[in-house]
């Protein structure tokens, strides 16, 4: 399993998020992948065992990382919405 370094949170990617592990290692994090096909109880486990920080679509997911105090970030539809608003709403008012 992939350590925590410079005080920085090892990223758990759920596997729609396999595609960032590049991006997130070239800007000096630790990142470990969830295997495929498996539930999101690992998930969970994984993450509360090592303190990983879950990145994830999935909004059942993301529930129950909140729901059980783990960090989470959603970048699912209601997050990109949320963005994509946010950015009409500050650029064209």
């Amino acid at each position: 399993m992939a350590k925590k370094t410079s005080g920085r949170p090892t990223v758990l990617l759920d596997v729609p998020m396999y595609g960032l592990e590049g991006f997130i290692r070239d800007r000096g994090f630790e990142s470990v992948k969830m295997p495929q096909g498996r539930s999101d109880d690992l998930a969970i486990d994984l993450a509360r065992e090592n303190g990983y920080l879950v990145v994830t679509p999935d909004e059942q997911l993301v529930e129950r990382c909140r729901a059980l105090d783990i960090a989470v970030i959603d970048v699912g539809f209601r997050a990109m919405r949320d963005v994509a608003l946010r950015y009409l709403t500050e650029h064209y008012p």
